[in-house]
């Protein structure tokens, strides 16, 4: 007797538990809004050759800058919409002919 109800408890929780846990999951508050929409310039200003990858949950964009200084804005974002400056791969370029 005590097979058949722990039979019929799992039967149960299958059947009742895991559409609860699944309907959990797709309505998770921490999920991207998918309906937002980016508009476009994204960022304005004159951002050429951009590199961008992911580290975690935060994305890192890269662009050139010539021979400006401090050279090779280095970008983050959560979002890929909403960016902000992180740092400079360097802050000058030497002027010798071996670079």
């Amino acid at each position: 007797m005590s097979l058949s109800l722990l039979c019929l408890a799992a039967l149960s929780l299958l059947t009742f538990g895991v559409p609860l846990i699944a309907h959990a999951l797709e309505t998770d508050t921490n999920k991207m809004d998918t309906n937002k929409k980016a508009e476009n310039p994204i960022l304005y200003a004159d951002v050429p050759d951009i590199a961008v990858i992911r580290v975690g949950d935060t994305y890192y964009m890269s662009s050139t800058t010539m021979h400006m200084s401090p050279g090779l804005p280095i970008m983050k974002s959560r979002d890929l919409v909403n960016w902000e400056m992180a740092s400079y791969a360097y802050e000058t370029l030497g002027d010798t002919d071996k670079l």
